[in-house]
């Protein structure tokens, strides 16, 4: 039956489970139906369009994962691939809560004081500038993704 397709908002609730769920393959399985999501709007399903937290959900899933700073690194590349197919895409638009959720996981999938942390921090805090979307949220995790001085 073509009405009991799958839409937005049930798409982002299963999204949203795999967040909850914070196993170690959680940001895999959000991806895949993040993915399946964005195969079914390019289909032609337009209900199904991925949004804003569509892309969020996916991202917090990835700063989301537990285990040791090791079994996290390869985790932050997902997370980036995530964060740069949204600002390229045509359905959703970052907001305050994306950009912060990208520092959260700079913050915690990528080694503190390092090149890439401050370097990938500091590329998300100027977009966010730019696109006038700075809250407490992205200070808030700006300040733990950079050096002290480089904060001030």
């Amino acid at each position: 039956d073509v009405t009991l397709r799958p839409d937005t908002i049930l798409y982002n609730i299963c999204l949203g489970a795999w967040v909850k769920a914070q196993t170690k393959d959680s940001h895999q399985r959000a991806r895949g139906i993040l993915n399946r999501q964005i195969a079914m709007y390019n289909k032609g399903l337009k209900k199904c369009r991925p949004d804003v937290y569509s892309y969020t959900l996916v991202l917090n899933s990835c700063a989301s994962m537990p285990g040791t700073m090791k079994e996290r690194s390869g985790v932050f590349d997902v997370a980036w691939k995530t964060y740069q197919q949204l600002l390229k895409c045509d359905t959703a638009v970052p907001n305050h809560v994306t950009y912060g959720t990208v520092l959260k996981a700079c913050c915690r999938l990528l080694p503190r004081n390092s090149n890439k942390r401050e370097q990938c921090a500091r590329e998300v805090f100027n977009t966010a500038r730019r696109e006038g979307r700075v809250g407490k949220m992205v200070l808030g995790w700006l300040r733990d993704a950079v050096r002290p001085h480089v904060y001030e």
